[in-house]
C-alpha cells in the first residue's frame, strides 16, 4: 500500500511539475531539477529534494511552489522531513505551510506549522515546551531547537506562541556563508537545500546551542545505562552531519554532571525559577527566600550568574 501511494504522488508530482514549468518559464524552477527522475522500473520515482533558494519568497516565487506542492489535509514530518515552511503571512494564499521531504513530493496544508510541529512532538512524547525547559537549565532562552536523540529540528523565531518555519539540522552535512555573511546556505551531501536569511553568527549560536543540549543529553542518557547491569556498547559512528562535526571539533564548557547530579540541579534551577516568579526580580524578600533552599554542594563549581535563573555557565 505505500508503494502504491507513493507511486501515485510521484505521478502527481510529475504532472505538476510538467505543467508549472510549461506555463511559468522563470528560473526559481527551471534551475532546479525538480524533475521526478525514472529509475530502471516503471512504477518507480525518484523524487530530488527541492532547493529552498530562499527562506523569504516573493508572491510569484511562492505561487510557483505550491502549484507544485501535492495538497493534504494534515501533514506529517518524517525522519526525511528537512524544511517546514511557514506561509501564514501571506494573505493571497489559505495554504499555512508547506513541507519538503528528502525523498518526495512538497506537500501544502493549511494547517499551522505550530499544530503540525506539535503533532510531531507528541508523537515523539516529549513536548516541545519540556525542551526548553531543559535548555534553560542550560542557560539558553531564545528559539530553542527541539533535539531528540539525533532529531534537531530548529526554529527561525520563538515558536511558543506563535507558528514558525523549522529545519532539519540533522540533516544539513555543510555550510557556506554569503560574502557579506547576512545569509547561511546549508548542504546535505554536497547538495544546496536551504538559502537562509540567517547570519553566520546566528547560525553559529543555533549550531552552539544544539551541540549543548546533545552533549547533556547524551551524557545523561550513559548515567541512566550504567545504572543497569546490561553491559552495552556505543558504537561510535562517523560525523555525518554539522552537529556530530561540531561535537568532534569543541567541548562543552562546564565540568561533567552524574545523573542524579543535574537532577538536583534541575530541582534547584526550577525553584529559582518559580521563585523569581512569584516574588518578582526585584523584591528585596527574594535572596532571603532562595537562601532557605540549600544550593546543592557540586554547584560550587560554576559560576553562579543573576537575572533569569541560575546557569551551568
Amino acid at each position: 500500500m505505500k508503494d502504491a501511494y507513493y507511486i501515485r504522488d510521484a505521478h502527481q508530482y510529475f504532472r505538476k511539475c510538467q505543467e508549472t514549468l510549461l506555463s511559468k518559464h522563470t528560473d526559481t524552477l527551471t534551475d532546479c531539477n525538480l524533475m521526478p527522475m525514472k529509475q530502471q522500473t516503471l512504477d518507480h520515482y525518484f523524487i530530488p529534494p527541492v532547493p529552498i533558494l530562499y527562506d523569504r519568497y516573493s508572491t510569484e516565487e511562492l505561487d510557483q511552489l505550491l502549484d507544485i506542492s501535492l495538497p493534504a489535509e494534515a501533514l506529517f514530518p518524517t525522519g526525511q522531513t528537512y524544511y517546514v515552511m511557514d506561509i501564514s503571512s501571506q494573505q493571497h494564499t489559505a495554504y499555512n505551510s508547506i513541507l519538503f521531504q528528502l525523498d518526495d513530493a512538497p506537500k501544502k496544508s493549511m494547517e499551522s506549522t505550530a499544530a503540525i510541529m506539535t503533532r510531531y512532538f507528541e508523537s515523539r512524547q516529549l513536548p516541545y515546551r519540556s525542551m526548553q525547559k531543559f535548555g534553560n537549565t542550560l542557560g539558553h532562552f531564545h528559539c530553542l531547537p527541539y533535539l531528540y536523540g539525533d532529531t534537531c529540528f530548529v526554529p527561525d523565531r520563538g515558536a511558543s506562541k506563535q507558528s514558525a518555519s523549522w529545519y532539519a539540522l540533522h540533516h544539513m552535512t555543510d555550510v557556506y556563508y554569503a560574502s557579506d555573511q547576512s545569509a547561511t546556505v546549508l548542504y546535505h551531501h554536497q547538495y544546496p537545500l536551504l538559502n537562509l536569511s540567517l547570519k553566520k553568527a546566528t547560525f553559529k549560536k543555533q549550531l552552539s546551542v544544539a551541540c549543548d543540549m546533545l552533549r547533556v543529553q547524551n551524557a545523561l542518557a550513559d548515567h541512566i545505562l550504567l545504572l543497569y547491569p546490561q553491559q552495552y556498547i556505543k558504537v561510535q559512528q562517523p560525523p555525518d552531519n554539522l552537529i556530530q562535526k561540531e561535537l568532534l571539533r569543541t567541548s562543552f564548557q562546564a565540568p561533567p554532571l552524574t545523573f542524579f547530579e543535574y537532577l538536583d540541579y534541575m530541582i534547584y534551577f526550577k525553584v529559582q525559577h518559580v521563585l523569581t516568579g512569584i516574588f518578582g526580580v526585584d523584591n528585596p524578600y527574594l535572596e532571603e527566600a532562595r537562601e532557605g533552599f540549600r544550593k546543592p554542594k557540586f554547584m560550587d563549581r560554576f559560576p553562579v550568574k543573576k537575572g533569569r535563573g541560575h546557569r551551568i555557565h
